[in-house]
């Protein structure tokens, strides 16, 4: 956990270089902000533990630490690239996250790999993506932290714990927000561009 500290606290504030989305040519200095909330007092880590249940501990420190964090957050926007919930908000974002499969009967889930639908829980999100990172209560993935990307109901295993789903995701923010689907655009403030992270400055 230690380690990961380090690792949040070096990302608190961070400048992506962007280009414009489409064809035109430029280049922006996005300056963003991550955001963490103050920790869990007793009764919110109780609704954790009843939650994710044996899947608790692997939570349950982050959670003591930070009760939700916003990651990369504009600084003339409300565009962000990762919001990890508040436990109070997990129902409804599971709620959420559940809505997109609602289409999908029991054989299609099952040929899709879905398995993990009834009893997942999601804790975070791609904001403006309607994507969702969830934790898997059953099925092969059990444990695990699974990417539920609505675009095609398609879903990978991220991560096997929140550290190294934190890890994996501040480590190489750019190529990350490529990787889940491109729907981080900050805002220089001025124009209509949709500015792309390309780079850290």
């Amino acid at each position: 956990m230690e380690e990961l500290e380090s690792l949040i606290e070096n990302n608190l504030g961070v400048k992506f270089r962007c280009e414009p989305a489409g064809a035109i040519k430029g280049e922006f200095v996005a300056n963003t902000t991550s955001i963490l909330s103050a920790g869990s007092d007793e009764e919110q880590l109780h609704m954790l533990n009843e939650a994710l249940g044996v899947e608790a501990s692997n939570f349950i420190e982050f959670f003591k630490k930070y009760n939700g964090a916003v990651f990369f957050q504009d600084n003339l926007s409300d565009t962000s690239a990762l919001k990890i919930h508040p436990i109070s908000e997990w129902n409804t974002i599971t709620e959420e996250a559940k809505e997109w499969y609602e289409m999908l009967d029991e054989e299609e889930l099952e040929e899709a790999g879905i398995d993990w639908l009834e009893s997942c829980v999601a804790f975070a999100e791609v904001p403006h993506s309607g994507n969702y990172f969830v934790v898997a209560l059953d099925g092969v993935s059990k444990g695990k932290i699974i990417y539920s990307d609505h675009d095609g109901l398609e879903s990978e295993v991220y991560a096997n714990s929140i550290v190294e789903f934190l890890s994996r995701f501040l480590s190489n923010p750019v190529e990350e927000m490529e990787h889940l689907g491109c729907f981080t655009r900050y805002d220089d403030g001025e124009s209509e561009l949709q500015w792309i992270p390309v780079g850290v400055v």
